[in-house]
């Protein structure tokens, strides 16, 4: 028999890295600018076999320099 009166919550691991579609959703623009920021040096990416990912940490190092950026302006 079941015991229903406790439950579990799983909850999934951060991801250390993502796609580059994911990364795209957690920057909010789309796949070409993700490209075009790998491809100027701004965005750091890994490439595994065929695949390209982008860490975790390398969108939050994005994100601080633009906003440090903008906080200058």
């Amino acid at each position: 028999m079941m015991d229903t009166t406790t439950s579990k919550s799983i909850q999934a691991a951060p991801s250390a890295c993502f796609n580059i579609d994911e990364a795209a959703q957690q920057l909010r623009i789309g796949r070409t600018k993700v490209y075009d920021l790998i491809k100027d040096g701004r965005l750091a990416s890994i490439k595994i076999g065929r695949r390209r990912v982008v860490p975790a940490a390398a969108i939050h190092a994005l994100v601080e320099r633009l906003y440090g950026a903008a906080l200058v302006a």
